[in-house]
């Protein structure tokens, strides 16, 4: 059995650990293009912790770069539209919820069925002692 592959970097000035499978190492080898994923939390309806993969850096992104061909992102949104939930109206427009601080602490990073998948999780920043 092959081993996953673990680094550590700081992102949002907060530590985290990326697990890298075997299969995904090895992609990230063969493919002459670097890898940029991009950790979104969405806010709509319900929280939603989305992945997406980019083969260039999409402007406006400060990328931080885990390896020189692997680049990590991390963002919040407000999604568009409106939805309902027990007939109260989420509108589009509202406040995000705070997010400063808020950053992903790990990434698992796989290629499986010929794409990129993947699964983070978020941690808060840890407050001073009371």
């Amino acid at each position: 059995m092959k081993s996953n592959h673990q680094l550590e970097g700081v992102l949002n000035q907060q530590p985290i650990m990326v697990t890298i499978s075997h299969r995904a190492q090895m992609m990230l080898v063969q493919n002459p293009a670097s890898l940029v994923v991009e950790m979104e939390l969405r806010y709509q309806c319900m929280v939603r912790k989305l992945l997406h993969f980019h083969s260039q850096v999409p402007q406006d992104m400060d990328v931080f770069w885990v390896t020189p061909k692997l680049g990590l992102y991390f963002h919040a949104v407000i999604g568009t539209g409106a939805c309902s939930i027990s007939d109260h109206l989420l509108a589009n427009g509202r406040a995000a919820p705070k997010t400063q601080g808020l950053s992903p602490s790990s990434l698992f990073l796989d290629w499986r069925k010929g794409q990129w998948e993947g699964h983070y999780s978020l941690s808060a920043p840890m407050s001073g002692a009371r």
